[in-house]
């Protein structure tokens, strides 16, 4: 059977990049709360909640990631399709994009280690760990062995790891969507409902494990989702799905805070956490369905500089911004703003948490005209 012929290259959706960029403020709030113990023991419910809320938005903005992800890198793969070596400039675009940022972090934290800096004095926590950090597995070590403890400055890497896990199976996902496309469409859609339910058998089978979500075998079907998305003509638009269905889709983000607020690790709250997790898949494929039947003016009043520019560089400041969290909260230590004023006080709060997205978009749009400056150069 023959390819197809070249299908007409997917735009940059800057509705992706909003999204993408809102979720990674989330998601450095979340960790934010992780690191200052922002959980104050005498808040009320209706506090405690909200925090649940966001903490749980944060882990299923995860899903969104691994779809959208899906549906760019695929969009690459397409406009590669009818160029030389298109395999080697898949692999040379991911290269340029991940590596700057991920071994300029090593470098930083490995020389932090050998500074003495406190909160650097052993990156990993595991004998071993660096390796493989290195070897993007940090995810594995996670899940093989979750009663270890990873160290604040690795532990953002497990999806960083999952997601150049599944880029090693996206050729051949493309390939089976590009040759075999209605075929291969069934096996995505039928892989939403086979993943969840084998992540139940693994837990019900194995025992519970909070990290199980981690591995790209439970990621795998929004992934290819992604892709099968960027690759059909005309993709489903969902104009029936008015306000009462969005209340209905959004059920599964107060499960995710129900059970992240329960702190119960067993596995029928693991069960739930799982399908949980797996409605939301859902959900951002209807958004991002929506979002690509309205076009790109779709969203123009919420598309704004700030988020689209965080969404662009999502790799650098996912990589980069534990370390500036840490920074921070190591000087602020034995101020009168240190851990305990973060605590008591949300603005405060706030304030450091905008402070750590701000520097660290800086920083990483200033190491990327820098890269982008020695790029000129060295074609010229």
């Amino acid at each position: 059977m023959t390819i197809p012929a070249p299908h007409p290259p997917v735009r940059r959706l800057p509705w992706i990049d909003f999204w993408r960029g809102l979720g990674l403020v989330i998601v450095i709030v979340g960790h934010a709360y992780a690191l200052t113990g922002y959980a104050v023991s005498g808040d009320s419910w209706l506090a405690y909640s909200a925090r649940c809320l966001v903490a749980a938005f944060g882990k299923r903005i995860v899903e969104f990631f691994f779809l959208a992800s899906g549906f760019l890198i695929c969009g690459i793969m397409l406009r590669l399709e009818g160029s030389r070596r298109p395999w080697l400039n898949y692999v040379k675009n991911r290269a340029r994009r991940l590596l700057p940022a991920f071994v300029a972090y090593l470098l930083a934290i490995w020389a932090l280690h050998i500074s003495g800096v406190a909160f650097a004095a052993d990156p990993t926590l595991v004998p071993g760990g660096m390796w493989w950090v290195v070897g993007f597995a940090t995810n594995w070590l996670a899940i093989l062995h979750p009663e270890r403890d990873l160290g604040i400055l690795v532990i953002h890497f497990w999806s960083l790891a999952t997601e150049e896990q599944l880029c090693l199976v996206a050729p051949i996902i493309f390939l089976a969507l590009r040759r075999f496309p209605k075929a291969a469409g069934r096996c995505i859609v039928s892989g939403t409902v086979l993943v969840p339910l084998a992540g139940i058998a693994w837990c019900l089978i194995v025992g519970p494990n909070r990290n199980i979500l981690w591995s790209p075998f439970m990621q795998v079907d929004a992934f290819a989702l992604g892709m099968w998305l960027a690759t059909i003509q005309s993709p489903p638009r969902f104009e029936r799905v008015r306000f009462p269905a969005w209340a209905a889709l959004c059920l599964p983000f107060c499960v995710s805070a129900w059970a992240y607020g329960t702190k119960d690790e067993s596995v029928a709250m693991l069960v739930v956490t799982i399908l949980a997790a797996k409605l939301c898949v859902g959900l951002w494929f209807v958004l991002l369905c929506r979002a690509i039947a309205a076009g790109p003016e779709c969203v123009s009043v919420l598309v704004g500089r700030f988020f689209e520019l965080l969404g662009r560089r999502i790799y650098g400041v996912y990589v980069w911004h534990n370390l500036i969290l840490l920074s921070t909260f190591e000087l602020l230590r034995g101020t009168g703003y240190g851990p305990f004023a973060l605590k008591k006080n949300g603005g405060l709060f706030c304030v450091f948490a905008l402070w750590a997205v701000l520097a660290t978009l800086t920083l990483c749009q200033v190491s990327w005209l820098l890269f982008k400056q020695f790029r000129v150069r060295k074609q010229s």
